[in-house]
């Protein structure tokens, strides 16, 4: 005859709820923190490209529809950097688009802008670059973080980029280096 031996084996019922309420709040924090990151990240790289590509339509020789210069079309470069940073929702104020001559090449230092593009009708006709002088756009976008769990505080998100003009430029032995 085989005797069934009664095993009283402990299990714990509840246990792993228990515990997994208790890692919760941690693991929902470390989520959210992480999204909330990449966010702030991915935000900052938008700042920055709206602002490289704006400059890069500033800098391109040429004229618009309007037979405008594309360095004096304010509008138009305000737009592009709407375009770009569409996920940023940017005003026109939150884009400033200076010019100046470039850094001295002799002390390095570089001047104070002698133009800024601020036309109302969206044209600047008053600006006139010459061969080496730059043009400047800078972006800047304020950063609320989504999610008030992650310990996060508001930012200012800013970013700069220049490109010197050179209008038109031959390619051959003799030409000179700027028209």
């Amino acid at each position: 005859m085989v005797n069934k031996v009664k095993t009283n084996r402990y299990h714990p019922r509840g246990q792993g709820m228990v515990e997994f309420s208790m890692v919760m709040p941690i693991l929902m924090l470390v989520i959210f923190g992480l999204l909330e990151v990449g966010r702030a990240v991915f935000m900052y790289a938008a700042v920055t490209n709206t602002s490289r590509e704006a400059v890069r339509y500033a800098t391109a020789y040429g004229v618009n529809e309007s037979d405008v210069l594309h360095y004096q079309n304010c509008a138009e470069i305000r737009d592009t950097a709407k375009r770009v940073g569409f996920l940023l929702a940017l005003e026109d104020d939150d884009i400033v688009i200076e010019y100046d001559t470039g850094p001295d090449p002799d002390t390095g230092i570089v001047p104070a802008a002698f133009d800024t593009c601020d036309a109302a009708d969206g044209v600047d006709e008053g600006v006139e670059l010459e061969c080496g002088d730059r043009v400047i756009v800078s972006v800047s976008y304020d950063y609320h973080p989504m999610v008030s769990l992650v310990p996060m505080q508001d930012q200012v998100f800013a970013a700069s980029s220049a490109r010197t003009f050179l209008g038109v430029i031959e390619l051959s032995e003799d030409a000179e280096e700027c028209n």
